[in-house]
């Protein structure tokens, strides 16, 4: 990786984390912090999904595991009255227990098989949760949730819900990078090019793959967590499978090689999002639209743009950087 442009990626990440604290102090605009917090909260489930992608894993489900996360927070405090640190330990806990016996079970078919399998689980979710309305609610969900207090400090503010949400973002996408930089992640890394030659080499590939999705399960279930407490409700109808599409998306704007590509995916959502907010018929067909260029144009993602306009002003031809040798 060329020194320069390494740097300079790491300060474009610094001064977008400093931007990020010192905005809600400058800038307390409600609407806007409610943006940004929820952009956090996508930039997490994004994240996720995409940590077990690295390992050619899409998991369809994924929202189901998002729900398991906030009904388990949800039910434990409005039911039981438990605290928010305890019910989050619970939600971890049932969430890697779930995981684990998901993916031994589903893990042993490939390819289509294991995608419908992923969404016929997450759509047996939505329908206990539709089902059953002690202790989930039915249909219409739990309301009226408690404010999420951490070590004794309340959090009910916008500004405080905004913190909450990105230290919980950042910790998580750093957390993640450093499992991609470890040697479990470029096993993974390896799997998701040729599976059949890391099994060449002498690696049980299944271990690693359902290691990658009970990982992947829990940071989106803690999320789910921290976002239902986020919105104080909770119903069925969040965790659809055309959430995890949603976050597909971000992946895909943003690019897959890179971690840091679900946050310029989500951040660039977000404002199209914010100024498409007029022609909101016409939103799946843009997003449709910039997606066909994107992965026509620039198959590496917008993460790929800088190192594209780099060799370009090298002098490599555009060609090559076209079919995604990045």
């Amino acid at each position: 990786m060329n020194p320069t442009l390494n740097r300079l990626r790491w300060g474009g990440f610094v001064c977008a984390v400093v931007a990020m604290i010192l905005i809600p102090v400058f800038f307390a605009n409600q609407y806007y912090l409610s943006l940004m917090t929820t952009t956090c909260f996508t930039i997490l489930f994004a994240a996720s999904l995409r940590f077990g992608m690295r390992a050619n894993l899409l998991n369809f489900g994924l929202g189901g595991f998002i729900g398991i996360g906030g009904y388990t927070w949800a039910v434990l405090s409005t039911r039981w009255g438990l605290s928010f640190e305890l019910s989050l330990l619970i939600a971890i806990a049932l969430t890697a227990i779930v995981s684990i016996v998901v993916g031994v079970l589903l893990l042993r078919v490939r390819g289509i098989y294991y995608l419908m399998l992923t969404f016929a689980f997450a759509q047996l979710l939505i329908l206990m949760w539709t089902g059953f309305e002690k202790p989930f609610g039915g249909s219409v969900g739990l309301f009226r949730l408690p404010n999420p207090s951490i070590l004794g400090l309340e959090l009910h503010t916008k500004i405080d819900l905004y913190l909450m949400a990105f230290v919980l973002m950042l910790v998580s996408l750093l957390v993640m990078w450093r499992l991609e930089c470890s040697k479990f992640g470029l096993v993974c890394n390896a799997m998701r090019q040729s599976e059949d030659q890391v099994e060449a080499i002498g690696l049980n590939t299944r271990n690693y793959k359902v290691m990658c999705f009970v990982i992947s399960c829990i940071f989106a279930a803690m999320g789910g967590v921290f976002y239902i407490a986020y919105l104080k409700n909770i119903e069925p109808g969040y965790f659809s499978v055309w959430r995890t599409v949603f976050f597909m998306t971000v992946i895909v704007l943003g690019g897959l090689g890179n971690i840091w590509g679900v946050v310029i995916g989500a951040s660039c959502l977000a404002v199209l999002s914010e100024y498409m907010w007029r022609g909101m018929e016409y939103q799946e067909f843009i997003y449709g639209g910039l997606l066909i260029l994107l992965v026509l144009l620039l198959p590496g993602g917008l993460v790929s743009l800088p190192k594209l306009v780099w060799r370009r002003l090298a002098g490599q031809p555009l060609q090559i950087i076209r079919r995604g040798r990045i």
